[in-house]
């Protein structure tokens, strides 16, 4: 089996701030604590591939000493989703580790990417992080098969890939608290949760928005809203930013490439 792990560092073990999961000691530590521990369950029988995106800020915060030789790991930003077009290799399955509820929804460190994006729609339909990139994945013909994270962000995974598993590492009692497993029960779930995806996966379903996508992003005011009014004049009520393409790794990709430019500049 070949599987990719999209890998954020809110959902981990332990995190319960943004100070922490920005490079901070601690943050990496639990990151590797839960990823590790996943990889090692899925690597069990020898016969599985794994291949690792960083999506996490600038996505050069694993540590690469620290995983077994024959993982490899995309890392560096910006990295479009060219990745299920580009890449000659098939997934079997799309894990997500260490993620987290949407924007708007009041739990533990739930955002939608950037601090500034209020709401995602696709076709009218709100999404965080987890949706947006289930559904690009979902495009390529590969379904979400393992999330973890806090319980927030797992009960919003199932909506979304109802036979997915799920591993919640921390149960969300507020925006900043959380009831939190200590690293070595978690070490425990994730091997287990591994060794049983390294058996087989389960009947997970690519999940597949049909286009024409609207893709629509609500922005808080600010120096961001500001630049992109400039620059792009055409959005909505002057805080809504619109993309339309035939699919949403197309919309995506055209969103991320303004917002990469804007960054620059702001």
């Amino acid at each position: 089996m070949n599987y990719v792990i999209l890998v954020d560092v809110e959902g981990v073990t332990g995190v319960t701030s943004f100070q922490q999961a920005e490079k901070s000691t601690f943050g990496i530590d639990m990151l590797m604590n839960d990823l590790n521990a996943l990889v090692e369950g899925l690597l069990q029988n020898g016969d599985n591939n794994v291949l690792i995106y960083e999506q996490h800020t600038n996505g050069c915060i694993i540590r690469l000493d620290e995983l077994p030789e024959c993982v490899s790991v995309i890392r560096g930003k910006p990295v479009y989703w060219s990745v299920w077009r580009d890449l000659n290799c098939h997934f079997d399955g799309l894990i997500m580790l260490g993620f987290h509820a949407r924007a708007g929804t009041g739990t533990l460190l739930a955002h939608s990417y950037m601090p500034w994006n209020k709401d995602i729609r696709i076709n009218g339909v709100s999404y965080g992080e987890l949706g947006v990139e289930t559904a690009m994945a979902g495009e390529a013909g590969t379904a979400l098969v393992l999330a973890t994270g806090d319980s927030a962000g797992m009960a919003e995974a199932k909506t979304i890939s109802p036979a997915a598993y799920t591993v919640s590492v921390k149960e969300s009692i507020g925006e900043s608290q959380a009831i939190c497993h200590s690293p070595a029960r978690t070490r425990k779930m994730l091997k287990e949760v591994g060794e049983r995806l390294a058996e087989g996966i389960p009947e997970a379903k690519p999940y597949v928005i049909k286009g024409p996508v609207e893709l629509e992003i609500d922005v808080e005011k600010g120096p961001y809203l500001t630049a992109f009014a400039e620059r792009y004049p055409d959005m909505v009520n002057g805080c809504t930013i619109t993309v339309r393409e035939n699919s949403v790794i197309d919309a995506w990709q055209n969103y991320m490439k303004k917002e990469t430019e804007l960054k620059q500049v702001i």
